[in-house]
C-alpha cells in the first residue's frame, strides 16, 4: 500500500521529467527551422498542446490526452527536407510514446492503489465485527 503511494509518486516524477524533456525538445525543433512547412507546424503543434493538457490538467485514469502517433505525423516526418529536423521529429514522436506508456503505468498503479485500498477497508471491516463478537 505504502510502496504503491511511492511507486505513483515516482512514476509521476518521472512523467513530469518526460513532459519537460519533450516540451524542451518540441521547442529545440521550432527555433531550428526559420519555416516549417505547414504539416510540421500542425504536428508540433498537436504535440505541444497534447503534453500542454497533460501537464496542466494531470493524468486522469481512464483519459487518454496525448493521441497516438496518426497520419499528420508521419508524413512530417516523411517529407521533413533535412536529417536535422527529421531526427528531432522522431525523437518528439518516440518521448511521445514513452509519456502516453508512463500515463497508463501511473493508471495502472492508482487502480492497484484503489483496490488494495477498498481491500484494506474491507479487512477493517471484518476485523472489527470480529473483535466485537
Amino acid at each position: 500500500m505504502a510502496s504503491d503511494g511511492i511507486e505513483i509518486e515516482r512514476r509521476t516524477e518521472q512523467f513530469n521529467q518526460l513532459a519537460a524533456r519533450h516540451n524542451a525538445e518540441v521547442e529545440r525543433a521550432l527555433s531550428l527551422k526559420p519555416s516549417p512547412s505547414e504539416q510540421e507546424r500542425e504536428a508540433a503543434g498537436n504535440l505541444s498542446r497534447s503534453v500542454r493538457k497533460l501537464t496542466q490538467g494531470g493524468a486522469t485514469p481512464g483519459r487518454r490526452d496525448v493521441p497516438s502517433s496518426g497520419p499528420s505525423a508521419e508524413v512530417a516526418i516523411a517529407g521533413a527536407p533535412d536529417t536535422g529536423t527529421a531526427n528531432s521529429q522522431q525523437s518528439t514522436l518516440l518521448l511521445q510514446r514513452q509519456l502516453e506508456a508512463m500515463q497508463n503505468t501511473e493508471q495502472n498503479l492508482k487502480q492497484r492503489l484503489n483496490q488494495t485500498t477498498l481491500l484494506l477497508d474491507q479487512e477493517r471491516r471484518r476485523n472489527a465485527s470480529l473483535k466485537g463478537a
